[in-house]
């Protein structure tokens, strides 16, 4: 059954010989207004610097995941996916969703209220309590604390601040995969530290 659902794409930042590829891969999402992502979604964060991108969307709700999953593949790219909750003619209802990636961290899936906020189901707390250990850094990780940490200061860009007004720590990682090379990247500290909490897919930690 098909669920239409709408929501946000935010290309935090991305090397523009990406942009045919990942254009593409956008091709399967609509605009509120019904026209698909044109060439005007792009702005560069500088001059010359790395692109980005907003992009509100209306979609089946099961092309989201999969939209997530093809843009997880592309190395040097930073981005997020809020998908709105939806309820189709039947009642059958979806949940809203969260992604988050960064090359390092790899791609965080958490399940939204209608505010947008991470929900954490009982399950998952559970588990989290039998594994032990430090239940704060655990809780962090459930809700995409190193995720969010990571990407708070390219979300300033994305939002058209000016790259020598935002925070050094965004300029640098804004331009972080112009100096890795391609494919090259490594898991940071951060994916470390939580690999005990979180189930690890490829390219994707899902709760």
């Amino acid at each position: 059954m098909r669920i239409q659902t709408t929501g946000v794409l935010w290309i935090h930042s991305m090397p523009g010989p990406l942009q045919p590829h990942v254009s593409w891969a956008l091709a399967r999402l609509a605009m509120p207004d019904g026209t698909k992502p044109g060439r005007d979604i792009w702005r560069a964060q500088g001059t010359g610097g790395p692109l980005c991108a907003e992009v509100p969307f209306v979609a089946d709700a099961e092309q989201i995941s999969t939209l997530a999953g093809d843009l997880s593949r592309w190395p040097h790219l930073y981005f997020e996916i809020a998908q709105d909750p939806a309820v189709a003619d039947s009642g059958v209802a979806v949940d809203g969703m969260r992604y988050c990636h960064t090359p390092e961290l790899g791609t965080f899936a958490g399940q939204t209220d209608a505010a947008g906020n991470i929900v954490v189901n009982e399950d998952a707390l559970r588990a989290l309590i039998a594994r032990g250990g430090d239940l704060t850094e655990s809780l962090d990780a459930a809700i995409g604390g190193p995720w969010d940490r990571a990407l708070e200061p390219l979300r300033m860009l994305t939002a058209g601040f000016d790259p020598e007004d935002c925070l050094p720590t965004a300029a640098k990682a804004a331009d972080s995969h112009e100096k890795a090379p391609l494919g090259g990247e490594s898991p940071s500290e951060g994916a470390e530290q939580f690999a005990n909490v979180l189930q690890f897919y490829p390219r994707r930690a899902a709760m």
